[in-house]
């Protein structure tokens, strides 16, 4: 498990220079209860230029309709293609946000995902013990690559999705699957506030979206 409990060379590089991402605008997506001043996201957050955080109207109503019309607003407003850092139930939104308007998201830092079967298209919670995986807003998830390059991070003992269903997701998304090991729900209750190893996870994924970027260019020159 990589919780920030010490003080490393990275982070306190980190703290000190800012990460330099020019090319694209970050959305920061939280889950359910918003994420506070010890969370993670928040200090990556701090970390970045172009960043941006997407709000909400009722962070404790997990209503998929308005999450994600909140995430479109965001990535439709945004001056550049966005990368998104999402976390929780944050990541059940993004994607289905980012399905309408792919050619807009450039790539996405899936953290901890919430089961989407363990909510239904109303708001409304579904009994945790539940292993059905058809069910809730599972016919709302892309069931393929969603068309940007995405890093899926897990835990192995998250209580809102096992980590053999969130590595299923992973696959069906083509997205690189990361173990944190036993991670909790990677919140700050698990420990994790500053956390450089998140932080070389969004690098890693800014990397992987400069890739894809430069074969698109480099095919359009081809083409013309």
């Amino acid at each position: 498990m990589d919780k920030q409990i010490k003080t490393n060379s990275f982070t306190s590089q980190c703290i000190q220079t800012r990460l330099v991402v020019m090319e694209y605008t970050t959305l920061i997506v939280p889950g359910l209860d918003n994420s506070g001043s010890d969370h993670w996201q928040t200090w990556l957050e701090t970390q970045l230029i172009q960043v941006q955080r997407v709000n909400q109207k009722r962070w404790d109503e997990p209503d998929i309709a308005s999450w994600s019309d909140n995430v479109s607003l965001a990535i439709q407003s945004a001056t550049q293609r966005v990368i998104l850092v999402a976390h929780s139930f944050g990541v059940i939104a993004s994607l289905v946000a980012a399905s309408r308007t792919p050619d807009l998201v450039a790539g996405a830092l899936l953290v901890a995902p919430a089961d989407p079967s363990r909510f239904t298209i109303s708001g409304e919670r579904i009994n945790q013990d539940s292993q059905e995986l058809q069910i809730g807003l599972y016919d709302l998830m892309p069931k393929s690559h969603p068309g940007f390059p995405t890093i899926l991070a897990a835990s192995t003992n998250d209580y809102c999705m096992p980590f053999k269903r969130s590595a299923w997701w992973a696959k069906t998304w083509g997205s690189k699957l990361v173990s944190l090991g036993d991670a909790g729900h990677v919140n700050p209750a698990s420990g994790y506030g500053a956390w450089p190893h998140g932080a070389l996870l969004y690098q890693e994924l800014i990397s992987k979206a400069r890739s894809v970027d430069k074969i698109w260019n480099q095919l359009l020159r081809w083409a013309y």
